[in-house]
């Protein structure tokens, strides 16, 4: 797996594919241009480069009135269902 600890676009893209990323469901380092891992997942599929991430299905979008109803807990940081439907494989 790969850590970054500046999560730049520049340096994501000038690796090789295939991209790993942890948690697309969360928040990224200080310093990005965007503020979701998400972003930075579409901005790689986007380039054309192939990515594997993981998530909790907690923070899928649609599920998070769902989620709230069974847990009590109110997610803050989800991912937009049309970035978990680009998903070649779950």
């Amino acid at each position: 797996m790969l850590f970054f600890a500046a999560r730049r676009e520049s340096a994501l893209l000038i690796l090789l594919p295939p991209r790993i990323l942890p948690e697309a469901g969360t928040l990224i380092a200080l310093g990005s241009t965007r503020t979701k891992r998400w972003e930075d997942v579409q901005v790689l599929l986007d380039a054309g480069i192939e990515v594997s991430t993981t998530m909790n299905v907690q923070h899928i979008e649609s599920l998070n009135d769902q989620v709230w109803q069974i847990t009590g807990i109110q997610v803050r940081e989800t991912v937009p269902d049309g970035i978990v439907r680009q998903a070649g494989k779950l």
